[in-house]
């Protein structure tokens, strides 16, 4: 574990302050700001504290759409049966890019691999 895995808890605690005060606010009070900001800083955390690879490119990415698409599905831009084909297309493209050469291996992939 690398020492970016010690902000997973502080960055969580700040997302649902903001999201709580927004709430409270009256700024789009119909959002669950728990889920989407819980969506949001994992798009963040995942590569922070398990580094950038294809892996973490993919899942972090994705999770950054998901956050994305929630949004406008709670503020009734689109409704489930256009998000989820969306998403769909979302994961394919993302793997696609990941195999680009410039996106590395997980580490973990790399010590199979010399075995």
């Amino acid at each position: 574990m690398n020492r970016t895995a010690g902000l997973v808890l502080p960055i969580a605690m700040i997302a649902l302050g903001v999201g709580a005060l927004l709430t409270n606010l009256g700024i789009a009070p119909q959002i669950d700001w728990v889920w989407t900001l819980g969506l949001g800083v994992s798009s963040i955390v995942i590569p922070l504290a398990f580094g950038f690879d294809k892996i973490t490119f993919v899942v972090g990415s994705l999770l950054l759409g998901v956050c994305f698409l929630s949004v406008l599905r709670q503020l009734s831009f689109m409704d489930a049966s256009t998000e989820i084909p969306i998403l769909v297309i979302l994961c394919g493209l993302l793997i696609l890019i990941a195999r680009l050469p410039s996106i590395p291996n997980p580490k973990w992939l790399e010590t199979v691999k010399d075995k």
